[in-house]
């Protein structure tokens, strides 16, 4: 029991004395210099300006300088450091915005920010801080100070949409973003490259104040690439979300023939007596002045002779065509190749261009075979910040770019059944009607096409027109009628005898293949005639009306028949 009784006592004494020191401590009104201080800062910044979207701030740095207590504002302290070696502290805030200088020197200290993460705007004002400093009340000292700087931060979003002429999203192109420093523009860093996604779009986060511009420095291969034409914007305080548009343009060009009916397509066919009308179209970007090279370049096809004096060039305004001349272009033909070299800043008025040419056929024509007319353009399609070309692109030759026409021949197998009959003469019309009323397909020259049997009973009739393009195509063949004007001749017993003529035109088709000897090449038949009696023999009259009725009766018409090629 009286251990118990020591054991209160001593408690309570324990405690009495807690309290006293307590009290002591509490009361005390002058500075301990026994004691170290701490300073914490806790950093927090508004997003965009905005009180409301405030969160703690990673990443700035303070330094801590301890100066003199004679100092009492910031400037002499700036000047003070300046002038001085001065005990210093520097420190960056942690993920939660805070930063503890601890176990300092009481004394008077300068607080600067003296670094912050790149979207900070500005940075806090520097400022003095005693340690220890007189509580609120104005009763105590605080040896453990707590302050809290705010930081303004901007943080902006791009949106780039890159799309072509025809407002379709455009994967793939490249940019750089750059930033005005000093004057002068320099490359900004960024985690990942600038290149369009499948929406044609590239977006950019969290920039920081400051003068931008986007410079687009590759593209797909056709499209020209202007590197001039950047997108610039300013980020400010209130200006932080930017949607930026952009278009890239590129050449279209495309090549037609005339066709029968009038109108351009890419394919006809043709008399090798005709004339072939060819048209080239193409567009011109509206920054032609920029581009050093455009060139288009025509490539005739083997059996096609140009015709200078029906070359025109024409550059297209809105609705209007004016004729162009030698100030716009370069012309040179050389063989089968036709370059006009145009000069660029000569085209800024015109939106398209239109070449228009002829064609006749020549020698080295191959009949049933495609005579393609093939055109390709070169141009710039690089143009760098110095105004410098960097880069030319020449298109693939590919559908657009290609017409063709063709011409073709027709061969026929003349024979009376047994043996090939040589001399007979055929002539050739585009119809049924026209070959009963002797209209005939003619030359270059206007005469009748005629044809004559060889000593192997072969017709041939060269540079016919065929293909779907004619009205009386079919499959892409052509249909014509033969009409045979001279029988061919026989010698018997001395004497010069001839076969029958074919008594109706004969149908016969033309294709790429008709011209060589094929299972489907046409015979025509021929039967040798009767010989009357002379006048004034016995039983003139039967015998007369006998041969004309065997002449009426006789029908000779071409047919399809497989023989084997004689």
């Amino acid at each position: 029991m009286k251990n118990k009784s020591l054991i209160i006592i001593f408690m309570t004494f324990a405690i009495i004395i807690s309290l006293a020191n307590a009290v002591f401590a509490t009361t005390t009104k002058v500075v301990d210099d026994s004691l170290k201080g701490s300073l914490t800062l806790t950093a927090y910044e508004f997003i965009n300006g905005d009180e409301n979207n405030k969160k703690e701030l990673e990443g700035a740095e303070f330094t801590i300088y301890n100066v003199t207590t004679d100092i009492e504002d910031v400037s002499a302290a700036e000047e003070y450091i300046t002038n001085n070696t001065v005990n210093q502290v520097t420190k960056v805030t942690d993920s939660t915005g805070l930063v503890k200088f601890s176990d300092l020197e009481l004394g008077r200290y300068f607080v600067k920010q003296t670094d912050a993460p790149k979207n900070v705007l500005t940075k806090v004002e520097s400022f003095l801080v005693d340690i220890p400093s007189t509580t609120p009340d104005g009763t105590e000292w605080n040896y453990d100070i707590v302050a809290y700087p705010k930081n303004v931060t901007v943080y902006a979003n791009v949106e780039l949409n890159k799309k072509d002429e025809n407002d379709n999203a455009m994967q793939g192109v490249k940019f750089i973003l750059q930033k005005l420093v000093d004057e002068e523009w320099v490359d900004y860093e960024l985690e990942n490259n600038l290149v369009t996604d499948e929406n044609g779009q590239i977006k950019i986060q969290n920039l920081e104040v400051g003068k931008y511009r986007l410079v687009e420095v590759e593209n797909l291969d056709k499209y020209i690439v202007d590197s001039n034409n950047t997108q610039d914007f300013e980020v400010t305080l209130n200006n932080t979300e930017f949607i930026l548009n952009m278009n890239n343009e590129t050449v279209e060009i495309n090549k037609y023939v005339k066709l029968n009916n009038g109108n351009y397509g890419k394919n006809v066919g043709l008399y090798s007596k005709n004339i072939a009308d060819w048209k080239i179209t193409s567009t011109i970007p509206s920054i032609i002045e920029k581009m050093e090279t455009y060139i288009i370049t025509e490539e005739l096809g083997q059996g096609l002779d140009i015709i200078d004096s029906s070359i025109i060039v024409y550059g297209i305004k809105g609705e209007n065509k004016e004729l162009l001349n030698t100030d716009n272009y370069t012309l040179k033909i050389e063989n089968q190749i036709i370059t006009f070299d145009f000069e660029t800043n000569t085209l800024k008025d015109y939106q398209n261009l239109e070449i228009e040419y002829q064609t006749s056929i020549n020698s080295d024509v191959e009949y049933g075979k495609e005579i393609t007319s093939k055109t390709s353009i070169e141009y710039t399609n690089n143009i760098q910040v110095d105004k410098t070309e960097k880069s030319t692109y020449t298109t693939i030759v590919n559908e657009n770019t290609i017409a063709e026409v063709h011409t073709g021949q027709l061969l026929i197998f003349k024979t009376d059944g047994k043996n090939a009959l040589q001399g007979a003469i055929f002539k050739i019309a585009t119809s049924k009607e026209n070959a009963e009323n002797g209209v005939y397909v003619t030359d270059i020259n206007g005469e009748d096409i005629t044809a004559i049997s060889d000593e192997n009973g072969y017709i041939v009739f060269q540079g016919l027109a065929y293909g779907e393009d004619d009205i009386s195509a079919e499959n892409g063949s052509t249909f014509y009628w033969i009409v045979e004007v001279q029988s061919p001749s026989y010698e018997e017993n001395g004497e010069t005898k001839y076969y029958n003529l074919l008594q109706k035109p004969v149908k016969v088709q033309v294709d790429s293949s008709s011209g060589v000897y094929s299972d489907n090449t046409t015979i025509v038949i021929n039967k040798k005639g009767f010989i009357l009696p002379k006048t004034g023999g016995i039983g003139i009259a039967v015998c007369t009306a006998l041969g004309i009725g065997l002449i009426a009766s006789s029908t000779f018409l071409g047919k399809k028949k497989k023989e084997d090629e004689k």
